[in-house]
């Protein structure tokens, strides 16, 4: 910074740091300061979303969003964060409508995953398997993946992955932050309580 203090990259670099360090007061400072030098940053928008979901603040996630999806309306991850902004705020529907719109710009099995637990709170079990499904022929390893699809009700007739005993459910059980390396990079995990752990994509993005 005392190179260049008008490089907004430098700041969301800093804030990754910072909150890698739990501090989150000061990471979410340096978020604002680069997206106040460069706006149209879907990169830092979606890496300070992700910070203020895990903060159990989606509304506040939702405008950051909001704000960058005016600069690119078809960022497909910027389009999947705003779908798991709904959805921590329970706006389920809206969500899953979010959630394939992304899919349909660009496949990640982050985005299928979200959409299963979004389909599977809905009680719509059968879509909510055929997305775990499909996340799991991108991701065949996905430990998550796995472990929501064998939650799903029999009567469904999806229970379990393909071709594999069903699984317990305390298997892969995180603490929120955990990380789980798959096909599409690295992720975070959020969620309270008895929830379904969300799943965040944290690699940095910019302006796909």
């Amino acid at each position: 910074l005392q190179l260049d203090p008008q490089d907004a990259e430098v700041y969301s670099n800093m804030a990754g740091v910072l909150v890698g360090l739990g501090r989150v007061q000061e990471a979410e400072a340096a978020y604002r300061r680069g997206l106040a030098l460069k706006p149209a940053s879907g990169g830092i928008s979606i890496n300070f979303a992700n910070l203020l979901i895990q903060s159990h603040r989606p509304q506040e996630a939702e405008n950051i969003v909001c704000g960058a999806l005016i600069h690119a309306p078809d960022n497909f991850i910027l389009i999947a964060t705003l779908g798991l902004c709904l959805m921590e705020q329970q706006k389920l529907e809206e969500s899953v409508g979010l959630f394939q719109r992304s899919l349909q710009l660009h496949p990640l099995w982050t985005t299928y995953f979200n959409l299963g637990l979004a389909l599977a709170e809905l009680h719509r079990y059968t879509e909510a398997a055929q997305a775990f499904q499909s996340g799991l022929a991108l991701n065949p390893g996905s430990v998550r993946l796995r472990t929501e699809l064998a939650k799903i009700p029999a009567a469904s007739g999806h229970a379990g992955a393909p071709g594999q005993e069903p699984i317990a459910t305390n298997i892969g059980k995180v603490v929120p932050g955990q990380a789980e390396a798959g096909a599409e990079g690295h992720v975070a995990l959020v969620g309270a309580g008895q929830r379904p752990l969300r799943v965040l994509v944290v690699d940095d993005v910019e302006e796909i």
